[in-house]
């Protein structure tokens, strides 16, 4: 009997929480998704030969960027795809998907490349859904997951005055304890308003 190669999920976090930059990307800059691609890159330049893997993006709406594939130069180009959004990361539904991709595939693996930025609980949960069968790794990017970050911003104009305009911000906070930010608002560079 032959040795069937590991099928791989790469899911790469591409949330808003990734855009920071902090000294864990090596201090020079690079956002934590920069960082978390790298990690991506460095496990699909590792394949070996008979592997399969797919890269998928978590967001609010998590998706694959592609199939499942042994072809180096299409993963990598799915890695080059991804690019972080102004959502939140919905952890429970990648790692659904994932795990319904990885379903009755030969040594089924999930490798998950983030910033830590979600709720252990949420995390066991997917996990314990995934099963045993599923080898479930973690890559790190970042110094930690301390950080405040913008999850949800919209503006409108209101019916009744077309001149004003109404701000939603959603700030969530991935500290360990409690703390206090300054939020401000700019028009046209006019800071308009200021909450703490």
């Amino acid at each position: 009997a032959t040795q069937h190669g590991r099928t791989i999920a790469v899911v790469v976090d591409c949330s808003a929480s990734m855009q920071a930059t902090d000294g864990g990307s090596g201090g020079d800059g690079k956002t934590q998704l920069a960082a978390a691609k790298e990690e991506a890159r460095r496990l699909v330049r590792g394949l070996a030969g008979d592997d399969e893997a797919m890269i998928v993006a978590m967001d609010a709406r998590p998706a694959p960027r592609g199939g499942f594939s042994g072809d180096d130069r299409a993963l990598l180009g799915d890695v080059d795809a991804l690019a972080a959004t102004d959502t939140p990361a919905d952890l429970l539904r990648v790692l659904g998907l994932a795990g319904d991709a990885l379903r009755g595939r030969p040594r089924p693996t999930l490798v998950l490349i983030g910033d830590g930025a979600w709720r252990q609980s949420e995390l066991d949960e997917g996990v314990r859904a995934l099963g045993k069968d599923v080898d479930v790794r973690y890559i790190p990017v970042g110094k930690s997951s301390d950080n405040v970050g913008i999850t949800a911003f919209a503006v409108r104009r209101y019916r009744a005055n077309q001149t004003a305009y109404e701000v939603l911000v959603e700030v969530q906070s991935f500290r360990a304890a409690p703390s206090t930010v300054t939020l401000q608002l700019a028009q046209d560079g006019e800071v308009v308003e200021t909450q703490k």
